[in-house]
């Protein structure tokens, strides 16, 4: 990799990290305009347009990320919530089998996933509250809290 590429590479990084998705958006793109070969950039690329309700392209930068890295469980629990956005609830069932299976452990990993996937469901209210969507930010803070009130009960069990 070129210094030129490195350095895009950490900015969008660390714009992303930030929350700072509209610049790390305009560099990460950059980076992907000299090489797609890096998973977690189709990952973070992945995650602002989803936040965005973009979910067509989420899914296309989602499924490069687990092309170049399988066993990437991030982007493979971002595509299955993508998917499920998408109404593609079978390949959703079948993501989350897939990274149910890599993983090997079903309790501690439901726990994780559920917690992972109403975070995200949180994040995408907040974004739908940024500009102006208040019901649409209600159905995502609902989605969240069943996931959250899934998780007390299945860990009291």
């Amino acid at each position: 990799m070129d210094e030129r590429t490195k350095e895009l590479l950490l900015l969008g990084r660390e714009h992303y990290q930030k929350g700072e998705y509209d610049r790390a958006e305009h560099v990460l793109g950059q980076v992907l305009e000299k090489t797609d070969q890096y998973a977690d950039v189709h990952n973070m690329l992945g995650f602002i347009l989803h936040s965005r309700a973009d979910f067509v392209a989420a899914e296309r930068h989602f499924e490069r990320a687990v092309e170049l890295n399988p066993g990437y469980t991030e982007a493979l629990l971002n595509l299955a919530v993508t998917y499920n956005d998408l109404r593609k609830y079978e390949a959703s069932r079948q993501v989350y089998a897939r990274i149910k299976k890599a993983e090997g452990q079903s309790g501690i990993f439901d726990s994780f996933a559920k917690g992972k996937i109403a975070n995200m469901h949180a994040d995408l209210a907040a974004a739908y509250m940024d500009v102006g969507g208040r019901e649409e930010a209600i159905v995502e803070l609902k989605k969240a809290v069943a996931l959250c009130l899934c998780l007390m009960f299945t860990s009291a069990a």
